[in-house]
């Protein structure tokens, strides 16, 4: 088993000497088993996560973990789902940047844990193994909705009946972040999510009543992001977390509030008047305190910003940067990037441009595809009344210098809906 193989490679030296195993001798039963190994004993002594995590990006980019991942992939329909979806966890354990590196390995473990996911006589993985895929591919930000649809069908196949708080979290954020555009593995999802809490609410896994605050901001966080804040499942969740003691809501984290803030956001700008009223439903406790995580969120303006703003500048359009706008209600807001100013020109009451200059999170891996949270940060500022013109922080680059970032700008605010 695979906790038999750890056991046995925490004998056989560090993770380096793992890996040449993993590369040379080990079978390809055991082989992402072992990278996972490696990969939680790299760093294991280092007294700083910043030291672990280079430790791990290490053991990444060495020859024989590369080696033993082609050895996973060389095995064709014979590499159990289970190792190739280890060794993609190994992937995420190191980081993004070093995901990022081997792109080529990681798109090929995803390519192949969907061929044996979609092959009925390959190994079924279970409902946590399956929400820990849709989460370490979604964190290596891979572009294969394929994968995260089938995925979540597979889950709600299995009836999710068993599915621990923290692992529907991840697979809810997973395909939050890198679902389809049109959350067709969601939706089957959602449906059983609905019956169990609001049809026939039990004791089990999938008690919101066991869920911590973490769990049900994450939660509530995925589904307003993926635009699902009618679904009955959306509505449980907001249910308990309005349900919350004040006590709970004075030990919430940075993180859970933020989220929370994000989801006040979404409801007010396009939920409405019933949306107004899920934000005031919640505790004033909670809802100040997401507004003070908020407000304690680092403001950073990028390089690629102050590029645009210095390239809009030569087409006579001024622009105020990270401009706050507020919801109708006030429950919520968001920063953006540049608010054009407006120009003599222009129409009285003509909706203002806003202008997002997006950095690599903002899309897939491979650049191919923005982001979930993107998407929807665009559909709230149109909500709002704005015309958004989005930019990628590379496509400004490669337009040259200031004249041809100037044109390329010019054109996609005249684009902008």
């Amino acid at each position: 088993t695979p906790a038999e193989v750890r056991f046995h490679l925490s004998y056989a030296g560090g993770p380096r000497e793992v890996c040449r195993l993993a590369a040379t001798r080990l079978h390809a039963d055991n082989v992402g088993t072992a990278l996972m190994q490696a990969i939680a004993l790299a760093g294991k002594e280092s007294a700083t996560p910043a030291g672990r995590a280079q430790e791990r990006a290490a053991i990444v980019d060495c020859d024989d973990f590369r080696a033993g991942v082609r050895r996973l992939l060389d095995a064709g329909n014979q590499a159990p789902s289970a190792e190739l979806l280890a060794a993609a966890r190994a992937h995420a354990a190191a980081g993004e940047r070093a995901g990022l590196r081997h792109a080529a390995d990681v798109n090929a473990l995803a390519a192949a844990l969907l061929a044996a996911l979609r092959d009925p006589t390959a190994q079924v993985l279970s409902e946590e193994s399956l929400s820990a895929a849709l989460y370490a591919f979604a964190r290596l930000r891979v572009d294969c909705p394929a994968l995260y649809t089938l995925g979540a069908e597979q889950i709600a196949l299995q009836g999710a009946a068993e599915l621990r708080a923290e692992a529907l979290a991840a697979a809810l954020w997973g395909l939050a972040v890198m679902g389809d555009d049109h959350n067709e593995g969601l939706q089957p999802l959602l449906q059983v999510l609905g019956y169990h809490w609001t049809e026939a609410p039990g004791d089990g896994a999938l008690d919101l009543g066991r869920f911590e605050l973490s769990h049900l901001a994450a939660c509530a966080w995925a589904l307003a992001v993926s635009g699902e804040r009618r679904s009955a499942a959306f509505g449980a969740i907001w249910d308990a977390l309005c349900a919350l003691s004040d006590e709970i809501w004075l030990g919430g984290s940075k993180r859970e509030l933020q989220q929370l803030w994000q989801c006040l956001t979404i409801l007010d700008a396009m939920g409405g008047d019933e949306g107004a009223a899920l934000c005031a439903a919640l505790p004033p406790l909670a809802r100040r305190g997401a507004a003070a995580a908020f407000e304690a969120s680092d403001v950073t303006i990028s390089s690629a910003a102050v590029d645009a703003e210095r390239a809009l500048s030569r087409l006579g359009i001024r622009a105020d940067s990270e401009v706050l706008v507020a919801t109708p209600q006030g429950y919520g807001g968001l920063r953006v990037d540049l608010l054009l100013k407006p120009r003599v020109h222009d129409d009285e009451g003509a909706p203002r441009v806003v202008v997002e200059v997006d950095g690599p999170s903002h899309f897939s891996a491979d650049g191919a595809r923005v982001t979930g949270p993107t998407r929807a940060t665009t559909r709230v500022l149109r909500a709002l009344g704005y015309r958004v013109a989005r930019v990628g922080w590379q496509e400004l680059m490669e337009a040259g210098d200031r004249d041809g970032q100037a044109a390329m700008l010019e054109r996609r605010i005249r684009q902008a809906t």
